[in-house]
């Protein structure tokens, strides 16, 4: 099976607005696009333990991913489906016990100067020397490995493109380098190069507090949340003092972000033309939550509390796409291990 478009997102909280914007809505126009194309689309839930999350909330949000990824695609298939030949495949990373055993074998290859290079790693690393601790504090192996895994969970499967914000380059680019020493080692072309597909990232979008958006500082807008909630995150989202009557700009507040997410490029452009018309910071709000509401209020109560209510529906939908998942992952590995002399002929 060729696969065209692989991408994933960790159960480490809530899926929230950042995700929708940066790995499903994408996903989605993909598939708009174009005909005979195949997506894999997975939960990536053993990277998810670099964080040392508690058990019950990650068997919680990777239920609640399972459930999103159903209710959202469900929401749009006619859209990406109808009349088209595209096919969309989810599973679990850790139902997929094939993409752990490349991932050792591609350890055995990779130097572990590249992995000092990780910008996350170097991070952490720079954070303690400057506040004078270890620099090995708080860095376990699953952390320093994580990229190795992510280039199991891409060579697995060979795709086309994998997207990527630009933050995220990186990760392809030791994916590659790890490809390349593999294939340089045995003079065969073992892995192809993995070509990224560049978001459009025109905006960042950040929290409710300004900062960029991050489930482990609580500082999300989760997607599937009563409008209650929302309403409570849209609120609390900093402005600045200006009153109304007084010009304001898109980027005195995030909650431009937040509009631009989901408006229309007309929806957009009059908006800011009411801020700069002196509209104030609470009209402002007023007409996110709207916008909002107005998207995915029928997408919640309609699918995401639907497949809530009936889980068994997922997870059978999830354990039979995982068993072809697996099927193509065993010939996968298979051919992998006979060109580097695992498999006896």
């Amino acid at each position: 099976m060729e696969v065209n478009y692989l991408t994933g997102i960790k159960p480490t909280g809530r899926i929230h607005i950042g995700n929708y914007i940066s790995a499903i809505k994408p996903t989605i126009e993909y598939l708009k696009e174009n005909d005979n194309k195949t997506v894999y689309f997975f939960i990536a839930d053993y990277h998810a333990l670099t964080g040392n999350v508690n058990p019950s909330e990650l068997n919680f949000y990777t239920k609640n991913l399972m459930v999103s990824y159903c209710a959202i695609f469900k929401y749009f298939e006619n859209q990406i489906f109808t009349g088209k030949n595209n096919e969309i495949y989810f599973y679990r990373q850790s139902q997929i016990p094939e993409i752990f055993e490349l991932y050792w074998i591609l350890s055995c290859y990779t130097a572990k100067g590249l992995l000092n290079r990780n910008h996350s790693y170097k991070e952490i690393v720079e954070n303690n020397i400057n506040h004078d601790k270890d620099p090995d504090k708080s860095i376990y192996m699953g952390l320093f490995n994580y990229p190795i895994l992510m280039a199991s969970d891409i060579l697995m499967f060979q795709p086309k493109y994998v997207p990527v914000g630009k933050d995220q380059l990186q990760h392809i680019e030791i994916t590659n380098d790890i490809a390349q020493k593999i294939n340089h080692y045995y003079n065969k072309s073992i892995f192809n190069y993995i070509k990224p597909k560049i978001q459009d990232n025109k905006f960042v979008l950040l929290g409710k507090d300004g900062n960029k958006m991050s489930k482990s500082n609580n500082n999300i807008l989760p997607l599937f949340s009563p409008v209650n909630e929302i309403e409570k995150c849209i609120y609390s989202t900093k402005t600045n003092s200006k009153d109304e009557g007084e010009p304001k700009y898109p980027e005195e507040s995030n909650i431009s972000e937040f509009y631009k997410a989901f408006a229309t490029n007309n929806q957009y452009e009059s908006y800011v033309n009411d801020l700069k018309n002196g509209i104030s910071w609470k009209q402002a709000k007023d007409t996110v939550l709207l916008e909002m509401e107005n998207q995915i209020s029928y997408l919640r109560r309609n699918f995401y509390y639907y497949y809530m209510n009936n889980f068994r529906l997922v997870k059978e939908k999830f354990e039979y796409n995982e068993m072809i998942i697996k099927s193509e992952a065993n010939k996968m590995l298979k051919n992998i291990k006979e060109e580097i002399g695992m498999e006896v002929l």
